[in-house]
């Protein structure tokens, strides 16, 4: 194990803040299937990022994540395909 480096850098106990803004989700939701419907695709994923700052001011699913439809399977229910599978859409 002399390759494994124990990083002692972490401090515990701050608070999370979430970047999201409602108006700004509710716009990519909206247009997010709207696009969808008038390109008559079957699914799509958005995900807004300010530059400057790095946060993420909205994200979204088409179709959506509902967790009261359990006719869909569990990983399904679990994955946000915005993140989990948009790397795989950008050509290497």
């Amino acid at each position: 194990m002399k390759d494994v480096e124990y990083l002692d850098g972490t401090t515990l106990g701050h608070d999370l803040v979430l970047s999201l803004d409602l108006r700004l989700q509710y716009f990519a939701y909206r247009e997010l299937k709207s696009a969808i419907v008038s390109n008559q695709a079957k699914s799509g994923s958005i995900v807004m990022l300010d530059a400057r700052t790095g946060e993420n001011p909205g994200l979204a699913n088409q179709p959506s994540f509902n967790p009261n439809d359990w006719r869909t399977s569990r990983m399904q229910r679990c994955e946000n395909r915005a993140i989990t599978t948009g790397t795989n859409l950008v050509p290497r």
